[in-house]
């Protein structure tokens, strides 16, 4: 080849390679573009199917718009007809908020979360290579509640053909949620049942702890000497019989008050005396201070008042039905109430005293005497003690939707089952009666008290029975459309009024609880 033919050849073939894109030409693939959204609604992510405000069109049931779901897929699946997944939140999650979900018809244990952007179109006959919707719907059966959430929803969103079923209220969480939508008003649900299960019954109260109380009365009164004692001369000095004493068994921290210590007895002496008419010699029992060298006052009774012991402060039943927030349903419980307090110790008797001019009986100024002492008071009694309030049923709501303006339903049935039942409160435990006095000495008073009755527990009060909702709203009104079913259930029994008597003969009544709300709507 002549070698101007030769340099000829290669400068075609160069820019032939060149034109190809070889050398990075002007054929490069451009990065794909997004959609342009809807009017009014935020931009798309790049490489985004085209928004979707109806239901999903034949020709777009490929993997070029969504990925796919069946009851029968792999988790190693790949989303495609072929290989669909077997879980919706996989397909979810693959979709990244770019293309649709598409699920054929069956039964899917699993609670999901709806993203913005990502259509769900459920209920598919997927028996031949083409899968087509023909208006049926696939199941969700929740493990929790609520069984479909959304938030975030500004792009228009669909989520066609699902039946949600949402479990019943537990312990743990006593509520029974369908769907929990928040900050979406873009998003439509159309062709789908939302049911919510029962709400849980509210736990009732449990009662205080019964005290019980081991206890002595106050001692008798102590004898003294002497003529009015008709005991012999003594030196032993008696003193005041002891308060009671008193313990309350069950829970540390009740022990009542003792009781009272009964007044000393007076110290008289046989005295000489003149007699100031006759000028007799006379021998006469007189009080004096002192005896051997020793101060010996006569004392009261140590005084206290004998009253019972102050009450708990009552707690409050439920009087409406509980919190519905974003957060979804707080159940409305009873207040508790507080324990009451140790009743007082009775006061102690007072003792022989004053001037007795009485005779001694014998010319000896040594004799001594000594007055009769006043008996113990008795101990206070145990308190009463509070128990806990009852819970309030839980919610059974088909559809919670917050800050959601717009927010459609479509030929969908909304479904709130039976609200749970208030749990009842509790009168708190039963206050003990106080210890017996002892004896006064004859003639003598005031005598010595019994001591008080413990206070009465407050009641603990009645949790509120669960509402049943078909749609609770807030913050802008939601787009139910005529095509369109709200059912409710029964909202939760209330607890009932209790009466018992106190310790003290009065009659105590724990207030009834407020009964649940059955609503189709509900605004709060």
């Amino acid at each position: 080849m002549p070698n101007r033919t030769w340099k000829t050849a290669l400068a075609v073939a160069w820019f032939a390679m060149a034109g190809c894109g070889i050398f990075g030409g002007d054929d490069d693939p451009e990065p794909a573009k997004a959609p342009e959204p809807l009017p009014g609604e935020p931009p798309l992510p790049p490489g985004s199917v085209p928004p979707a405000p109806g239901t999903p069109k034949t020709e777009e049931l490929t993997e070029e718009f969504g990925v796919f779901v069946a009851s029968h897929g792999s988790a190693n699946g790949d989303g495609s007809r072929a290989r669909p997944f077997a879980s919706i939140a996989q397909a979810i999650a693959t979709a990244d908020g770019k293309k649709r979900v598409y699920v054929c018809a069956g039964t899917y244990r699993e609670a999901i979360a709806i993203v913005n952007n990502v259509t769900m179109l459920g209920g598919l006959d997927c028996a031949t290579e083409i899968w087509a919707s023909r208006g049926a719907r696939s199941r969700l059966e929740a493990p929790t509640s609520p069984s479909v959430r959304a938030e975030g929803i500004v792009n228009t969103t669909r989520f066609e053909g699902f039946e949600a079923v949402a479990p019943d209220g537990t312990a743990e969480a006593p509520s029974s949620i369908a769907l929990l939508a928040k900050g979406s008003p873009k998003l439509t649900i159309a062709n789908a049942r939302l049911a919510a299960g029962r709400g849980k019954d509210g736990a009732p109260g449990t009662d205080g702890v019964q005290l019980t109380i081991d206890s002595t009365a106050g001692e008798n009164y102590p004898p003294g000497n002497g003529p009015l004692a008709q005991a012999q001369v003594s030196t032993t000095y008696p003193q005041g019989g002891a308060g009671g004493t008193a313990t309350c068994a069950g829970e540390d921290g009740h022990n009542p008050e003792k009781g009272g210590n009964g007044g000393r007895g007076g110290v008289y002496r046989c005295k000489q005396l003149t007699d100031p008419i006759s000028g007799n010699t006379l021998y006469r029992w007189q009080w004096e201070q002192t005896t051997f060298g020793a101060q010996k006052p006569l004392t009261v009774g140590e005084v206290k008042s004998g009253a019972p012991g102050d009450p708990g402060t009552d707690g409050v039943s439920a009087a409406a039905i509980g919190l519905l927030s974003a957060d979804g349903y707080v159940p409305a419980d009873g207040t508790p109430g507080s324990s009451g307090k140790p009743g007082r110790g009775g006061r102690g008797g007072d003792p022989q005293s004053g001037v007795l001019n009485t005779n001694c009986g014998a010319p000896n100024n040594e004799l001594v005497y000594y007055g009769i002492g006043g008996g113990g008071g008795g101990a206070g009694g145990c308190p009463g003690l509070a128990g806990t309030a009852g819970k309030g049923g839980g919610a059974s709501i088909a559809a919670l939707v917050v800050a959601s303006p717009g927010l459609a339903f479509e030929a969908t049935e909304l479904a709130g089952g039976d609200g749970g039942a208030g749990g009842k409160g509790t009168l708190g435990s039963v206050p003990t009666v106080g210890s017996a006095a002892g004896t006064n000495g004859p003639l003598v008073t005031p005598a010595p008290t019994a001591g008080g009755v413990g206070g009465r527990a407050g009641y603990s009060g009645s949790g509120a029975g669960g509402p049943s909702i078909a749609l609770a709203y807030s913050a802008g009104d939601v787009d139910v459309r005529a095509t369109s079913k709200l059912v409710v259930g029964k909202g939760g029994a209330a607890a009932p009024e209790e009466q018992r008597t106190d310790g003290l003969g009065n009659t105590v009544t724990l207030p009834a609880s407020a009964a649940g709300l059955a609503a189709a709507k509900h605004a709060f």
